[in-house]
């Protein structure tokens, strides 16, 4: 054999080597999640945490202490009370536009109001950082955005089991 390259001993050891080598890994998946904005915020939302998303529905004020709470929409013939986000996350109370509402996934219908919709985002599970559940229980972490930087995620069910401890001590104390 011309121009070989190599005894059949050396081609035998190169095979072998490729065989006992591991399998390269595969790539990560990546996690889906809803990039919006609040009140000039970007926040990432897990996809698992989201029942819909809708925009354009119109929201009838409720008379409520929670300044939180917008009032309630109709979405898919049920009435769903939707709070702002804006509000939960510390900033003025009605400052965000009530233009997209995300559903929480969850037993209860639950809406939550944003103001910009910037689209699906996968983000590689390398490439978040878990939150430490401190002082802002709702941020589940921080991921990696090309472009963009770090960006928060949002805990919608943590946001929800809060709305629903503070709905359960209003109810107790009004019971007194």
């Amino acid at each position: 054999m011309s121009g070989g390259g190599g005894s059949a001993g050396d081609l035998r050891a190169a095979f072998d080597r490729v065989f006992a080598e591991p399998p390269p890994g595969r790539p990560e998946r990546p996690e889906p999640f809803l990039h919006i904005g609040v009140a000039g915020q970007p926040y990432l939302v897990a996809l698992a945490e989201v029942a819909g998303v809708h925009a354009g529905c119109t929201i009838a004020p409720l008379p409520s202490t929670a300044h939180e709470l917008l009032g309630l929409a109709g979405i898919r013939g049920e009435p769903v009370p939707v709070f702002g986000l804006a509000a939960l996350l510390g900033g003025a109370a009605g400052a965000e536009d009530q233009r997209w509402i995300v559903l929480a996934a969850g037993p209860v219908p639950l809406g939550f109001a944003f103001d910009m919709l910037e689209g699906y985002r996968g983000i590689a599970p390398g490439d978040i950082v878990a939150g430490d559940g401190g002082q802002e229980p709702w941020l589940g972490g921080t991921a990696a955005m090309a472009g963009a930087g770090r960006c928060p995620i949002l805990r919608l069910a943590v946001l929800a089991e809060m709305l629903a401890a503070r709905a359960d001590r209003a109810n107790r104390e009004r019971e007194r």
